[in-house]
């Protein structure tokens, strides 16, 4: 007699005619799996709730399978350069992507990942496109082929933990939630994502789809992009800059609404959040000039380098006299009006005793009421050799004391 169970996910098969003591570990499975199939008796609404909670996000419960199949190059498969690749197993089918393996000549294997596709001449166009453009931040593509045992055209990636969207992320977006600081990893994480978009650019391709989390990875507790779409050779006119400057700007538009309505905490108030966001939308740069200034902008860096803008602005604006007369008209502006008399109305300086030791230095001489003023004081924490206050506590204290200036003066300096 055999009594076979599988339940969210457990095969458990118990042989009484072969078996006659049951260890410790299948005992209690099996008395749990037993109250699953009473409960599913009395109670079939809690039964389903159990196991839909065991189902990967975005799919149905993990099929099991194992079916080997050889890959050889021809006109429905593609294959990157590399090791030669025998034959791939797919193991397991979840949701959007399979989990499997492939093997070289040396008959050494490695696990892998299978995103499906319904349409091969979409699937191809992707493989080559993310072979292009190969990047620390963009999985790495192994092949393309048709897969008959699915019946669906599979792109062979590198081995990835899941899918940004599954929610297996447990690093907060706020490092800091009093003060709203975005958490150190999450800075990092975009500053990449935006250096790797400007890779695709630069291989003279486009993504087309950044605004779907199914298209991100996390490998490692790093976030990669996955199935890179569009190549500029497609445009009608790819020596028409206008429009391929059009299509990387698309890119990059459809990024902020990831970042927007995905990750950075949507329908909270947070300002530092949507002056980034905003900056998003700044069309009177060049492209090579703007993708800079995204990654570099306020929002995603650290402490230091955020305090170190101020004295990096005032340097440029030295170099050039007519720039600098026009940042200093333009902060007459009425978006600066909520800074004037920055030091009568706070009195910030009396309250944290290393700004007053600077304001108060003997070469300084700060009105204490005009912007500009404002401007070069907050240069002057800074770079002053002998402040008593660290770069984090600085950037605190401008946070809370002088919102979004920062991201004012860098928007209007650039």
């Amino acid at each position: 007699m055999h009594l076979i169970f599988e339940v969210v996910g457990i095969d458990f098969t118990v042989d009484y005619c072969n078996s006659h003591v049951l260890s410790q570990e299948k005992f209690c499975t099996f008395l749990i799996l037993i109250c699953l199939g009473i409960t599913f008796i009395f109670c079939p609404h809690f039964s389903i709730w159990v196991i839909r909670m065991a189902t990967p996000e975005g799919g149905s419960a993990s099929d099991n399978i194992t079916q080997t199949c050889p890959l050889n190059a021809n006109e429905d498969t593609i294959i990157a350069r590399g090791r030669e690749i025998t034959e791939y197993d797919i193991e397991s089918v979840s949701g959007f992507y399979c989990t499997g393996r492939i093997r070289f000549e040396d008959n050494q294997s490695l696990k892998v990942r299978f995103l499906k596709f319904d349409n091969g001449v979409c699937a191809r166009k992707t493989f080559s496109r993310t072979c292009k453009c190969g990047h620390s931040r963009i999985l790495k593509p192994y092949f393309v082929t048709y897969c008959k045992p699915m019946e669906a055209w599979i792109i062979c990636y590198q081995w990835f933990d899941h899918l940004l969207g599954d929610q297996n992320l447990r690093i907060p977006v706020l490092a800091n939630t009093r003060f709203a600081i975005l958490h150190y990893w999450w800075r990092n994480e975009i500053r990449e994502l935006l250096g790797a978009i400007k890779h695709i650019h630069f291989s003279r391709c486009f993504h087309r789809a950044l605004n779907e989390i199914c298209n991100f990875v996390v490998v490692s507790n790093k976030i990669l992009i996955v199935n890179v779409q569009g190549s500029i050779e497609e445009l009608e006119n790819h020596l028409d800059f206008s429009m391929v400057r059009a299509w990387r700007l698309k890119d990059l538009a459809e990024f902020k609404d990831l970042l927007k309505f995905h990750i950075l905490e949507p329908g909270t108030v947070w300002f530092d959040r949507d002056y980034f966001l905003d900056f998003f939308d700044s069309d009177r740069f060049g492209y090579d000039n703007f993708i800079k200034k995204l990654i570099s902008h306020p929002f995603v860096l650290e402490p230091r380098d955020r305090m170190m803008l101020f004295f990096t602005i005032d340097r440029a604006l030295k170099a050039d006299g007519d720039a600098l007369i026009e940042f200093q008209s333009k902060l007459q502006g009425p978006e600066f009006y909520m800074y004037k008399r920055w030091n009568n109305n706070s009195n910030i300086v009396l309250s944290v005793y290393a700004l007053e030791e600077i304001y108060n230095y003997r070469e300084s001489g700060y009105d204490g009421e005009s912007i500009w003023e404002l401007f070069r004081f907050l240069r002057d924490v800074c770079s002053h050799s002998d402040r008593r206050i660290t770069d984090e506590e600085a950037d605190i204290v401008v946070r809370n004391v002088y919102p979004n200036f920062l991201d004012k003066v860098y928007a209007l300096h650039y």
